[in-house]
């Protein structure tokens, strides 16, 4: 009976989906931040497990408990790491290349095989991008613009995104994932609202850094900050424009 069921070749393509992406997902802990190098180990570990057990699945129960596990993983590693600016990076390519395991055949009975593989990769997408979202909103921005500019991109990123999500996973996964990037979104426009805005100082004569800090913020010291907003070459020159914190 089990052979008849599922000699459409289901569970041979989910199957598929899990090792790759476990691959993924072996890919992003090798790139995150992570200190506590036990942690990282098996963190890593379980994902090369992962990913050998998945040629053994045979059941629908299987693929369900190994999409599970594979979701937990995603979870552990956005716990474990340190940097988010590295991290949103890492989870941003990775929820794009979740996207990229789905198929979209062109023939009926194809497609009927794949969608078991296509909502395996839906939901470990939509636990990527939650990951991206939370990294994101964590970052580290010193200004106003760059606060929005990060909540503008996660608008940009998670649309199409959360589409797939409906498509191949339907609307409990889907408001899941849009209350996750919602959540992001709001927490990045409060911290906007925290941050100071980006002006442009407009001089008369070209100015040392030096001076240009001391004249905006009575500090010479953060003369480096105007240098590296503006990638000077020469801090003793300043252009007679530049942006800068407002004071």
């Amino acid at each position: 009976m089990a052979a008849l069921l599922y000699s459409d070749g289901r569970i041979g393509i989910a199957s598929g989906v899990l090792r790759a992406a476990a691959d993924i997902l072996i890919g992003v802990a090798s790139e995150l931040v992570i200190t506590d190098a036990d942690k990282a180990a098996d963190l890593s570990g379980n994902l090369f497990a992962a990913q050998a057990q998945a040629v053994a699945i045979s059941t629908i129960d299987g693929i369900a408990a190994q999409t599970a596990g594979i979701v937990t993983f995603v979870r552990d590693l956005g716990r474990a790491s340190q940097d988010a600016d590295v991290a949103a990076g890492v989870w941003r390519s990775a929820t794009l290349a979740c996207a990229a395991l789905q198929a979209n055949s062109a023939s009926l009975v194809v497609a009927r095989a794949e969608a078991l593989g296509n909502a395996v990769a839906g939901l470990i997408e939509a636990a990527c991008l939650g990951e991206y979202a939370v990294a994101l909103s964590q970052g580290s921005f010193v200004d106003r613009q760059s606060a929005l500019a990060a909540k503008k991109a996660l608008a940009a990123d998670s649309e199409a995104t959360l589409e797939r999500i409906a498509a191949v996973c339907g609307e409990e996964v889907w408001s899941v994932a849009a209350q996750a990037t919602a959540y992001a979104a709001d927490y990045l426009a409060s911290r906007a609202l925290d941050l100071r805005p980006i002006i442009l100082v407009n001089a008369v004569v070209s100015l040392p850094a030096t001076v240009a800090a001391w004249a905006l913020y009575g500090d010479a010291s953060r003369a480096g900050e105007i240098v590296a907003r503006n990638r000077v070459g020469t801090p003793a020159l300043m252009p007679l424009s530049f942006e800068a914190l407002a004071p």
